[in-house]
């Protein structure tokens, strides 16, 4: 006996889902490129709900703490991919506002010192930092702040030398 094409999407989507925590965004991704048909995409999608195989706020938490813990994005860019899967605005500020805020400061913090290392912080250096931790998705001010305590922290040390 033959499967209803309804069946056959949901077992498609169900793997799908199955595989990592998925958002609406992208089942409905995954059904144009599958062709599924507006009669067909509806029943599925609603059967998916009822079978609690996709949570767009748990989707949300872990994406920002998988690419915050990870990745090591800033919360900006996290942001800006959480708007790239059409998800609304509440639940974006509710997984960036998941991100414990000493945790992430200690991050931002790791990620500069491990360009910075030993090297007197100089304005080549400095751009440098900035526009690769912009491109993680930090502040300029944080990262400013960071790069600022860290000088200040190393001329005690090269004034005793």
């Amino acid at each position: 006996m033959t499967q209803k094409p309804e069946q056959i999407l949901f077992d498609k989507l169900a793997r799908f889902c199955n595989y990592r925590d998925r958002c609406s965004s992208e089942i409905e991704q995954k059904l144009n490129e599958l062709d599924a048909e507006e009669p067909h995409r509806s029943i599925v999608i609603q059967w998916l709900m009822e079978g609690e195989y996709f949570n767009d706020k748990i989707f949300a938490r872990s994406f920002a703490s998988g690419k915050f813990r990870i990745k090591g994005w800033g919360k900006i860019k996290i942001k800006s991919a959480l708007h790239s899967k059409k998800l609304p605005e509440y639940l974006i500020e509710e997984a960036i506002s998941s991100i414990d805020e000493e945790e992430y400061l200690d991050k931002a913090r790791q990620l500069i010192e491990r360009k910075v290392s030993s090297k007197k912080i100089d304005h080549l250096l400095r751009q440098k930092v900035l526009r690769s931790m912009f491109q993680k998705g930090y502040s300029s001010t944080l990262v400013l702040d960071i790069l600022y305590s860290l000088q200040q922290e190393a001329e005690p040390r090269s004034v005793r030398s």
